[in-house]
């Protein structure tokens, strides 16, 4: 008998009671621990939510300026700010191609791939933005 443990009645409610807070906290606990790595998945795992929060602001921020049909702008006849207008691309061809991130011309383009053909112009994306859409681009470009 270990002295600093509470003694349990072996027989009536108080026993059946404590069996079973005991097992449901066990339980809880389990579950908690067990599902806790799940929880930054699942929100990664939406390609809906992945696209609005990481691709649109991107392709806003470094592509729209030149390529956007909201600008009334197509540098090269390419539009980024529609999807078909992805896949259907400029005068160098369709500019992703869905689920192939490393046959997409636009991942060729935005790491610097190709010497004449490098995007944006200005200022190179963060090695972060380019993993992210060749993230997006093998998701099948939702």
């Amino acid at each position: 008998m270990i002295p600093c443990l509470p003694q349990i009645p072996w027989s009536g409610p108080q026993r059946f009671l404590h069996r079973l807070v005991s097992e449901r906290f066990r339980l809880g606990f389990g579950l908690l621990f067990l599902l806790q790595p799940l929880q930054g998945w699942g929100a990664g795992a939406d390609p809906e939510n992945f696209f609005e929060t990481k691709i649109r602001p991107l392709l806003s921020q470094a592509c729209y300026d030149c390529h956007s049909k909201s600008r009334k702008k197509s540098k090269g006849g390419l539009f980024l700010d529609r999807r078909e207008s992805l896949l259907i691309g400029g005068e160098s061809g369709p500019s992703l191609v869905p689920g192939k991130a490393d046959q997409s011309l636009m991942i060729r383009a935005v790491r610097y791939q190709d010497p004449d053909l490098q995007m944006p112009p200005d200022q190179p994306l963060s090695e972060q933005q380019i993993v992210d859409l060749e993230q997006w681009i093998d998701q099948g470009a939702p």
